[in-house]
């Protein structure tokens, strides 16, 4: 996603909750379904990670968080009711926010912020993983942040 329609993007998004979803795509790389399916014991505040089981492959990894993505857990956990899941569904009680759910609100932020070329959430886990190729970050270390089991794959 280019700079400049990101800093669009993010300009509009007033809600702590949607803020939250679309930076742990953008700073740590995490996958539409893995946001989803982030659990509040996956979270370690004391080492700044998040622990991601069963990834895509059947891929275990821990990721990192920036200090945005700190901030917007701190702020959301102080705001909402901890159950079991970040992101709860609102319509069935019990489960995780639904993807289809996201790629909704990405659309609406998209239109809000004026941008007209069309980006999918997966485009976010792409901007991390270039912004970590630009800063030099070796391809074997982006593959086990990616959760990738090959380095083709990266």
């Amino acid at each position: 996603m280019a700079e400049n329609d990101l800093t669009a993007f993010f300009k509009v998004i007033d809600s702590v909750r949607d803020r939250l979803i679309f930076l742990l795509m953008l700073r740590c790389g995490l996958r539409v379904s893995e946001v989803c399916a982030l659990t509040w014991d996956a979270i370690d505040f004391n080492d700044g990670t998040a622990r991601i089981n069963n990834g895509k492959g059947q891929v275990d990894r821990i990721v990192y968080f920036s200090s945005d993505v700190e901030q917007a857990l701190k702020t959301w956990r102080a705001y909402k009711e901890t159950g079991k899941y970040l992101f709860p569904s609102r319509i069935r009680k019990g489960t995780p926010l639904e993807r289809s759910r996201i790629n909704v609100l990405m659309n609406e932020y998209l239109e809000m912020a004026n941008i007209a070329k069309h980006y999918s959430p997966h485009c976010l886990r792409h901007t991390f993983a270039t912004e970590l190729l630009n800063a030099g970050v070796p391809l074997e270390v982006l593959k086990e942040l990616m959760g990738h089991r090959s380095i083709h794959i990266t």
